[in-house]
């Protein structure tokens, strides 16, 4: 396991947001992306880019149209492709060159996984809209918290805040993936700000804020599969480089090998526990 490798996986801890619909173009911040001059023959489709930051998965490009949605992992590397028909995950390591093809029912299953945290039946979680509102870059918002009921408890408490762009519709395919982990309500609608109840304390901490949303329009091309990868077997294989596939490509003749006696090395720690696969990275602090 290289140190480049354990630097990304450290850098995500658990991913995400939603796309297309009817705002008038730009009176959002800053300026519409227009598209390349070179690309002015390609098609081009309506698509909602937006910028997000979060503690879960680092800084995240997501790129939403009706029927397919691409995100980009900066710090991390990672491209992921989902689009109907089939609505499978391509997702793409910039670094290895490897990428790894996933059936939908195969990520959706991991998701929600990882999402269930409550084992306790007698916990109850529900949405409530508050009815407050509120602009985020000029994009309307309305405001939802999650309430938590415990059986043993007489009081609900508020586990989660979400400021929802009503306007900005996603694939329901991938709302389901944003509603797991971001543990609110996303069946319709973009999250545009979450906030989380903090594990050690009882204050509410941001866990995803979108500093840049604009409707524009992108290239068709852009939600082709890549090419110039090596496809791989699953997701563990994806994010592992070659070299951390202990005895790969290890070609060294016995002839070559020491003929004398070598010297022991001093103990040292034991390495870290590897992480886990693609979808580890999603689980929230």
């Amino acid at each position: 396991m290289d140190k480049r490798f354990v630097q990304k996986i450290c850098l995500a801890l658990s991913l995400i947001v939603s796309s297309a619909t009817a705002l008038p173009l730009p009176i959002y911040a800053g300026k519409t992306p227009v598209a390349d001059s070179k690309a002015s023959s390609e098609k081009l489709i309506p698509a909602w880019v937006i910028n997000v930051n979060s503690n879960f998965a680092g800084t995240v490009l997501y790129c939403i149209t009706p029927n397919a949605v691409r995100v980009k992992f900066d710090k991390l590397g990672l491209v992921m492709i989902i689009k109907a028909p089939k609505w499978n995950a391509l997702v793409y390591n910039e670094s290895n060159k490897n990428y790894v093809d996933l059936p939908y029912e195969h990520w959706k299953a991991k998701f929600l996984l990882r999402g269930k945290r409550v084992a306790d039946k007698s916990v109850v979680l529900t949405p409530v809209k508050t009815g407050k509102k509120q602009s985020i870059l000029g994009v309307p918002c309305y405001q939802v918290v999650v309430k938590r009921k415990d059986a043993k408890s007489k009081n609900e408490i508020t586990m989660a805040e979400a400021w929802i762009a009503k306007d900005i519709q996603a694939p329901p395919q991938f709302n389901s993936m944003m509603k797991t982990m971001l543990d609110i309500p996303i069946d319709s609608g973009t999250p545009m700000r979450v906030f989380q109840m903090g594990k050690t304390s009882n204050k509410m901490v941001m866990v995803m804020d979108c500093y840049k949303a604009a409707k524009t329009e992108v290239k068709a091309s852009d939600f082709v599969p890549l090419t110039g990868y090596k496809k791989v077997k699953d997701e563990m294989a994806m994010m592992l480089d070659e070299s951390d596939d202990a005895g790969a490509d290890d070609d060294e003749s016995f002839d070559a090998m020491p003929k004398t006696p070598v010297k022991a090395p001093a103990p040292v720690a034991p390495p870290p526990k590897k992480p886990g696969g693609f979808f580890d990275m999603f689980k929230s602090k």
